[in-house]
């Protein structure tokens, strides 16, 4: 009968160099996974409470530090449409664009700044959007409803527009920036316009950044490259073992 040998015994046995290689990028790659990981818990939590933001029914408090993100209000005041900004290099649907902000004085006599919505650039850049608002609106106080908000901040420091006139442009302005432009205090809070309102333009308000979804895909991913990683290394490193006879051959 013909005989068969039996496999040959393996171990795992890594080489130092190979472990000096692998083992910090596995560890960078689990890192990766991890932080991506409580970016997408961080980001549903953020989602939650844009969703379920309280009511305001007594309007702004006097202190902003007693106002809360993404607090739902009802306001009344008289717009400032000849003292727009323009939030430069935005997108929407593929359009590049503006997000339209507008001074609006309440009837308590505090200024905010309220964010109508993106409107798209002309492909000239010379040429500024309309975005006057109706005479009515412009002469008369009017009631409306927003979204407490933070200000857009950019992943990098940019330099502000040294342009002149109104609508002005602006690139991610600090409230202290806003108030030099417009010449008196603002409550530093954004009113993002209720999509339901009038006077606005396009509006799909959502927490900023990416969607929790794409956090935890990011996160799944990088723990998928860590797994291969981990598996091939262990099975690149692994060492024949010397059989018993030949173990006791020399005895």
């Amino acid at each position: 009968m013909p005989s068969h040998s039996k496999p040959s015994r393996r171990r795992f046995k890594p080489s130092w160099l190979a472990s000096l290689a692998v083992v910090p990028l596995l560890a960078l790659l689990l890192a990766l996974s991890h932080w991506q990981y409580q970016r997408g818990v961080e980001k549903t939590q953020l989602v939650e409470q844009f969703l379920n933001g309280p009511v305001l029914t007594a309007g702004l408090p006097a202190n902003p530090a007693l106002i809360q993100r993404y607090s739902r209000v009802h306001l009344s005041g008289q717009w400032d449409g000849s003292h727009a900004l323009l939030l430069d290099n935005m997108t929407h649907a593929g359009a590049v664009g503006y997000r339209v902000w507008c001074p609006v004085q309440l009837s308590d006599g505090r200024w905010v700044i309220v964010d109508r919505g993106f409107i798209a650039a002309s492909p000239n850049r010379q040429q500024l959007p309309d975005v006057s608002l109706t005479p009515s609106d412009a002469n008369n106080a009017v009631e409306w409803t927003g979204i407490v908000d933070d200000l857009p901040r950019p992943g990098v420091s940019v330099a502000q527009s040294q342009e002149s006139g109104w609508p002005r442009r602006v690139n991610y302005p600090t409230w202290r920036q806003i108030e030099t432009l417009l010449g008196h205090p603002v409550v530093p809070w954004l009113i993002l316009l209720d999509p339901t309102e009038p006077r606005g333009f396009s509006r799909d308000w959502h927490p900023g950044g990416l969607p929790p979804e794409r956090h935890f895909g990011y996160a799944l991913q990088w723990a998928l490259l860590a797994l291969t990683l981990a598996v091939g290394f262990y099975f690149t490193q692994l060492r024949p073992v010397a059989s018993d006879a030949k173990s006791q051959g020399g005895r």
